[in-house]
């Protein structure tokens, strides 16, 4: 397909730029439909994209809203520098070398050969690393699956599934807490490996937030308010104590498992932690 002036799209040189560009990349003319885990991306990282490198999905070039016509037309997105805020499982692995501003092939949901900062050697997921278009980093809250990976940590080159899975779940060890207000607490918390043996495993280098940046929020604290009103239970009614309040986890509750330094599972969403636990309390409840 090509534009001519005066159709309602893009001006017809920059639309027919886009055009020669994907007949030069599939080698065909006119340029056939990419495959369903493929995408063409215009680089916009600002820097040269090499084959197998990383870059963070941004919106479509064409606008559905004002150009229909060339939005329908080819699967062509604007492709940023990565970070773990913006594009933790929305990125995709280049097919081939893209220089800066030009258009090329990237991969979002295929088998892919790419490299992986691996944090632990069990880790079986990896993401995003925050700021680098060379490598992926592990993590059990990873998108891409690892398929094959050499064993240990460090840069390794591996085989991965893009897109492999939906939501990003894993372990976190909550490591402090600050109060927002009563009954709801933000969470330092870092990543942690749980396998097939006994405890947990520190992962040198993995995930963690802390109480001002990156924090962990516990999904049971939601509902708290200042009037002490706990899931539609009245905590400062006559069946609590006065000196009742509820407590953080790792906030001083006599249950060991509110201490902190627990490990929960967690839910990595939109750039933010999330985790359910029942929270700790005070006060002589007999």
């Amino acid at each position: 397909m090509r534009w001519t002036p005066g159709d309602k799209a893009l001006p017809a040189s920059q639309l027919n730029r886009f055009a020669d560009a994907a007949d030069r990349i599939l080698g065909q003319a006119p340029a056939p439909h990419l495959k369903t885990s493929q995408v063409l991306i215009q680089n916009s990282t600002g820097a040269d994209l090499d084959r197998h490198q990383i870059a963070g999905l941004g919106s479509p070039v064409f606008s559905p809203a004002t150009y229909e016509d060339s939005f329908k037309e080819a699967f062509l997105i604007d492709a940023a520098a990565v970070t773990q805020a913006d594009h933790w499982g929305k990125f995709a692995v280049t097919l081939e070398p893209i220089s800066a501003g030009e258009v090329g092939r990237a991969a979002v949901s295929d088998i892919v050969h790419v490299q992986i900062d691996m944090k632990h050697a069990s880790h079986a997921y990896a993401d995003v690393n925050d700021g680098d278009k060379t490598k992926l980093r592990s993590s059990g809250f990873g998108s891409a699956r690892i398929l094959s990976v050499d064993s240990g940590t460090g840069t390794k080159w591996a085989i991965v599934q893009l897109q492999a899975r939906g939501s990003y779940e894993g372990e976190i060890e909550i490591t402090g807490n600050s109060q927002v207000t009563l009954g709801e607490y933000r969470y330092a918390w870092s990543e942690v490996y749980v396998g097939s043996g006994d405890g947990r495993e520190t992962v040198t280098g993995g995930l963690s937030g802390t109480t001002s940046s990156g924090y962990a929020s516990n999904l049971a604290e939601i509902n708290q308010t200042a009037s002490g009103i706990i899931g539609g239970v009245d905590t400062d009614g006559t069946d609590y104590p006065s000196s009742y309040n509820p407590k953080p986890i790792g906030g001083g509750g006599t249950d060991e498992t509110h201490q902190l330094n627990a490990v929960v599972s967690a839910v990595f969403h939109a750039g933010k932690m999330w985790f359910d636990r029942p929270m700790a309390h005070d006060g002589d409840c007999t």
